[in-house]
């Protein structure tokens, strides 16, 4: 996480959203309309930070989330996450 804020073991929220920039291998929550609808391990990001793929964990593929479709995505530590 390199040049970012660094955070408190119960930061985890929106108002983090909207300077956090998801890094490979951050722990993170995707939000959209304010409701939760994914977390996971981020695992590729695009080069202008707007799409963000996760990885594959048990069940769940690999997604890709895009903020210009209304997904932000929060850092969250590790045991923040289900």
């Amino acid at each position: 996480m390199t040049g970012q804020v660094p955070l408190e073991p119960a930061d985890c929220g929106p108002s983090l959203a909207a300077v956090y920039r998801p890094e490979p291998s951050d722990h993170v929550k995707i939000e959209r309309d304010g409701a939760e609808v994914h977390s996971g391990v981020v695992e590729v990001v695009s080069e202008d930070f707007r799409k963000v793929w996760l990885k594959a964990e048990g069940v769940n593929l690999r997604r890709l989330f895009d903020i210009s479709e209304g997904y932000e995505f929060i850092l969250c530590p590790t045991a923040a996450l289900p």
